[in-house]
């Protein structure tokens, strides 16, 4: 037996057939992102006739929309998308507890403070 059918049979070397397998499952792997992507893309402009607002309250501006579609075709403009509005929510939701904050101290009563008494010395 020769040293080639030898390692075949140990599995040290992969047989054609699955070289190409791989190839070709890395084909449809990278068809399939592209298509995937080019889907993103089409859900994307169809933000565009959303008004100011309505992207507000997905927690994108219009400025993040256009640099999400001005990238190239073959990136994803919606993870741009994801990722502005992930910077952006910190602030979006510490403005939204701030009215909170307002009524925390209803009917709580402090105790009763002793009087300051302010004195005053002569300059010179």
């Amino acid at each position: 037996m020769r040293t080639a059918e030898r390692k075949m049979e140990l599995g040290l070397i992969a047989p054609r057939s699955a070289a190409w397998q791989n190839v070709v499952a890395g084909m449809n792997k990278g068809f399939v992102t592209f298509l995937r992507r080019i889907l993103n893309r089409v859900s994307a402009n169809s933000l565009i006739e959303m008004d100011d607002r309505q992207l507000a309250d997905i927690g994108v501006t219009r400025l993040d929309l256009e640099r999400a579609l001005n990238t190239g075709l073959l990136e994803d403009p919606t993870t741009h998308l994801a990722h502005a509005a992930k910077v952006r929510a910190p602030a979006r939701f510490t403005k939204l507890r701030k009215p909170q904050a307002l009524f925390e101290n209803v009917g709580r009563v402090d105790p009763p403070r002793s009087p300051q008494v302010l004195t005053i010395s002569p300059a010179g």
